[in-house]
Protein backbone atom coordinates (compact mmCIF):
# COMPACT_ATOMS: atom_id res chain seq x y z
CA UNK A 1 0.00 0.00 0.00
CA UNK A 2 2.79 2.35 0.61
CA UNK A 3 4.04 2.30 -2.95
CA UNK A 4 0.31 3.13 -3.96
CA UNK A 5 0.57 6.24 -1.67
CA UNK A 6 3.99 7.11 -2.96
CA UNK A 7 3.27 7.28 -6.52
CA UNK A 8 -0.40 9.28 -5.62
CA UNK A 9 1.96 11.71 -3.56
CA UNK A 10 4.30 11.76 -6.53
CA UNK A 11 1.18 12.70 -9.03
CA UNK A 12 0.45 15.35 -6.54
CA UNK A 13 4.11 16.68 -7.02
CA UNK A 14 3.89 16.91 -10.24
CA UNK A 15 0.81 18.28 -10.64
CA UNK A 16 0.34 20.76 -7.43
CA UNK A 17 0.99 24.64 -7.40
CA UNK A 18 3.88 25.56 -6.73
CA UNK A 19 4.58 28.53 -4.11
CA UNK A 20 8.13 30.32 -4.37
CA UNK A 21 10.12 30.32 -0.93
CA UNK A 22 13.35 31.72 -1.54
CA UNK A 23 13.69 30.94 -5.25
CA UNK A 24 12.90 27.05 -4.78
CA UNK A 25 9.48 26.06 -5.64
CA UNK A 26 7.70 24.09 -2.76
CA UNK A 27 5.06 21.44 -4.08
CA UNK A 28 2.12 20.13 -2.13
CA UNK A 29 -0.22 17.36 -2.27
CA UNK A 30 -3.01 15.34 -1.31
CA UNK A 31 -4.09 11.58 -1.07
CA UNK A 32 -7.06 11.51 -2.60
CA UNK A 33 -7.61 7.65 -2.22
CA UNK A 34 -5.49 4.68 -1.44
CA UNK A 35 -5.94 1.17 -2.81
CA UNK A 36 -5.00 -2.52 -1.15
CA UNK A 37 -1.34 -3.88 -2.05
CA UNK A 38 0.37 -7.25 -1.20
CA UNK A 39 3.11 -5.76 1.25
CA UNK A 40 5.19 -8.80 0.53
CA UNK A 41 5.29 -7.44 -3.18
CA UNK A 42 9.24 -5.75 -3.07
CA UNK A 43 7.73 -3.49 -6.10
CA UNK A 44 10.34 -2.33 -8.89
CA UNK A 45 8.74 -2.05 -12.09
CA UNK A 46 4.98 -0.93 -12.31
CA UNK A 47 2.52 0.25 -14.94
CA UNK A 48 -1.31 0.94 -15.35
CA UNK A 49 -2.96 -0.23 -18.23
CA UNK A 50 -6.33 -0.52 -19.57
CA UNK A 51 -7.54 -0.81 -16.34
CA UNK A 52 -5.18 -3.10 -14.66
CA UNK A 53 -1.70 -2.73 -12.67
CA UNK A 54 1.11 -4.53 -14.31
CA UNK A 55 3.69 -5.01 -11.26
CA UNK A 56 7.39 -6.46 -11.82
CA UNK A 57 8.29 -7.38 -8.28
CA UNK A 58 12.09 -7.85 -6.74
CA UNK A 59 14.25 -9.99 -4.64
CA UNK A 60 16.21 -13.10 -5.21
CA UNK A 61 13.93 -16.06 -5.24
CA UNK A 62 10.90 -13.85 -5.13
CA UNK A 63 10.73 -11.87 -7.90
CA UNK A 64 7.30 -12.12 -10.53
CA UNK A 65 5.46 -10.29 -13.01
CA UNK A 66 2.04 -9.93 -12.35
CA UNK A 67 -1.49 -8.64 -13.78
CA UNK A 68 -3.51 -6.75 -10.43
CA UNK A 69 -6.53 -5.02 -9.92
CA UNK A 70 -6.24 -2.24 -8.76
CA UNK A 71 -9.49 -1.89 -6.78
CA UNK A 72 -8.86 -4.70 -4.71
CA UNK A 73 -5.50 -5.13 -5.05
CA UNK A 74 -6.00 -9.21 -6.60
CA UNK A 75 -3.71 -10.76 -7.99
CA UNK A 76 -5.09 -11.98 -11.31
CA UNK A 77 -2.10 -13.12 -12.92
CA UNK A 78 1.59 -14.28 -12.05
CA UNK A 79 4.53 -15.35 -13.61
CA UNK A 80 7.76 -16.41 -11.21
CA UNK A 81 11.19 -15.26 -12.52
CA UNK A 82 13.92 -18.32 -12.01
CA UNK A 83 15.42 -17.79 -8.29
CA UNK A 84 18.63 -16.51 -9.75
CA UNK A 85 16.95 -13.52 -10.93
CA UNK A 86 16.03 -9.97 -9.23
CA UNK A 87 12.84 -8.98 -10.96
CA UNK A 88 13.75 -4.87 -11.92
CA UNK A 89 11.30 -2.59 -14.10
CA UNK A 90 8.85 -3.56 -16.55
CA UNK A 91 7.63 -1.62 -19.58
CA UNK A 92 4.92 -2.46 -22.33
CA UNK A 93 6.23 -3.13 -25.64
CA UNK A 94 3.30 -3.41 -28.28
CA UNK A 95 1.76 -6.77 -27.20
CA UNK A 96 4.91 -7.56 -24.80
CA UNK A 97 5.50 -6.99 -21.84
CA UNK A 98 9.82 -6.51 -21.07
CA UNK A 99 11.24 -6.94 -17.68
CA UNK A 100 15.26 -6.64 -16.66
CA UNK A 101 16.61 -7.65 -14.20
CA UNK A 102 19.13 -6.45 -11.37
CA UNK A 103 23.30 -7.39 -11.55
CA UNK A 104 22.57 -10.35 -14.03
CA UNK A 105 22.39 -7.68 -16.62
CA UNK A 106 18.93 -10.65 -18.21
CA UNK A 107 15.99 -9.24 -19.88
CA UNK A 108 13.13 -11.16 -20.39
CA UNK A 109 10.01 -10.89 -22.83
CA UNK A 110 6.98 -11.80 -22.05
CA UNK A 111 3.44 -12.33 -24.01
CA UNK A 112 1.32 -8.91 -22.29
CA UNK A 113 -2.13 -11.23 -22.29
CA UNK A 114 -0.75 -14.50 -21.06
CA UNK A 115 3.03 -13.69 -19.82
CA UNK A 116 4.13 -16.95 -21.64
CA UNK A 117 7.98 -16.43 -21.95
CA UNK A 118 8.88 -15.03 -25.61
CA UNK A 119 12.35 -14.89 -25.20
CA UNK A 120 15.44 -13.27 -23.37
CA UNK A 121 17.95 -10.57 -24.07
CA UNK A 122 21.45 -9.63 -22.25
CA UNK A 123 22.17 -5.87 -21.95
CA UNK A 124 24.59 -4.17 -20.04
CA UNK A 125 24.58 -1.75 -17.32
Amino acid sequence: MRILIVVLALAGFACGSASEAGGIPEYGYQVVHTYPHDPQAFTQGLLYLNGFLYEGTGLNDQSSIRKVRLETGEVLQKRDLPGAYFGEGIVNWKDRLLELTWQTETGFIYDLQTFAPKGEFKYRG
